[in-house]
């Protein structure tokens, strides 16, 4: 597995990729809070995921001075992504998810989204609704959510240079 973080030079080789979009956890988050992206790339580790994947969150913390670079980066990198996994831990003070709700708004009729929320999330119902009515399968667990991005990609196409920016 190849780990992309926000900002990083996004590959110019692939077989496999995958965005972690959802809610990110800001400053003043309290300590007993960790990003469940850690979650997801232990999950991916465990079932021997070997393609590429992308993490809007900054390796060292440190997202720069230009908000653009990052917008600009996650488009890039969500337009190159074979599979858009969404989930939403929705936490209103903590983890409110409003970037997500945007993103999951624009991508949810490209045909390559997944998504997901532990059960009881508060303010899902909307799209908890319209995931299944565009046949996009719907988790309340992230491994079982792992498990099926993985099988989903299975083997994967071999892509080089301009051929990254079209996804499988």
């Amino acid at each position: 597995m190849k780990i992309v973080y926000a900002q990083q030079e996004l590959p110019t080789k692939v077989s496999k990729t995958v965005f972690l979009a959802g809610p990110t956890l800001r400053s003043g988050h309290p300590e007993d809070m960790h990003s469940w992206r850690l979650d997801a790339v232990k999950y991916l580790e465990e079932l021997e995921f070997d393609g590429h994947v992308f993490i809007p969150e900054a390796e060292d913390g440190n997202y720069g001075d230009n908000y653009l670079d990052q917008v600009n980066w996650e488009e890039e990198a969500l337009n190159m992504a074979d599979l858009i996994v969404f989930w939403v831990p929705r936490d209103l003070e903590h983890l409110p998810g409003f970037t997500t709700n945007d993103e999951w708004g624009h991508w949810k009729s490209f045909g390559k989204c997944l998504f997901g929320a532990p059960k009881d999330t508060e303010k899902v119902r909307y799209q908890i609704h319209y995931a299944e009515k565009n046949g996009i399968p719907v988790f309340e667990d992230l491994k079982d959510l792992c498990i099926h991005l993985v099988d989903r990609l299975a083997e994967g196409v071999d892509r080089e240079e301009g051929e990254c920016k079209v996804p499988a």
